[in-house]
């Protein structure tokens, strides 16, 4: 199995006329970006891309921050 070109993983089978058998690959990406999977004469493609949940988690703490940065400057320049 290739993974932008590079050899990822292997496996040798040998097969009688006639038989078949299910090969599995199994493959985990840390990095964002794209990905291209080859396969003998199979070729895909796939994207690593940030889950939508931590890009809303994210969002809403940087508000409550916000928010709260906000508050104890009003009460800070208003005890002045």
């Amino acid at each position: 199995m290739f993974i932008n070109g590079r050899v990822i993983d292997s496996q040798n089978i040998s097969l009688g006329p006639g038989e078949s058998t299910k090969v599995s690959f199994s493959h985990t990406d840390n990095e964002l970006g794209n990905y291209e999977v080859k396969i003998e004469d199979y070729q895909d493609e796939y994207k690593v891309v940030i889950p939508k949940m931590i890009i809303i988690a994210v969002i809403c703490t940087l508000i409550i921050l916000l928010i709260t940065g906000i508050y104890i400057f009003r009460r800070w320049f208003s005890e002045k």
